[in-house]
């Protein structure tokens, strides 16, 4: 027997997530953060080929990614993509609101808590240099002895 429960995702939400991901691939690729691109060898006696270098092709490539990716989210618009302004309109008026309840610390709690954490960190760094340094002198040491 059929169920006629409505859907959580229907056809628009499907293409709205796609194109989500699709945009969000486009921006990854333009951005190439781990310099993938470089890494990739061109076959031997290639030719540079339409775009001319790899970073070239890459941009083409990424920048028709993005506009796949809001090209479809802005032609189904998604249920969730719909009130997205209203919605991150009332968050930003929610936390203002929320902020000025905050009790914020004087000037003088301030430079109080700033010297006491350039004070650890201080004593920190003159810790760990400490035992660096003799550990660096010992293995220096022992590694000459062989």
């Amino acid at each position: 027997m059929k169920s006629h429960a409505k859907s959580r995702f229907g056809w628009k939400e499907l293409v709205g997530h796609l194109s989500l991901a699709v945009g969000v691939v486009g921006l990854l690729v333009l951005w190439d953060p781990f310099h993938l691109l470089a890494k990739i060898p061109a076959p031997p006696g290639a030719a540079a080929g339409r775009f001319g270098s790899a970073e070239a092709a890459a941009t083409a490539y990424g920048l028709i990614l993005l506009a796949l990716g809001v090209g479809g989210l802005l032609l189904v618009r998604p249920a969730w993509l719909q009130n997205l302004w209203r919605r991150a309109f009332r968050f930003s008026q929610e936390t203002w609101a929320e902020l000025r309840k905050v009790q914020w610390p004087t000037w003088s709690e301030v430079w109080t808590f700033t010297v006491v954490v350039l004070i650890a960190i201080t004593a920190v760094a003159v810790y760990i240099g400490f035992w660096d340094g003799a550990f660096t002198w010992i293995f220096s040491k022992v590694i000459h002895l062989y």
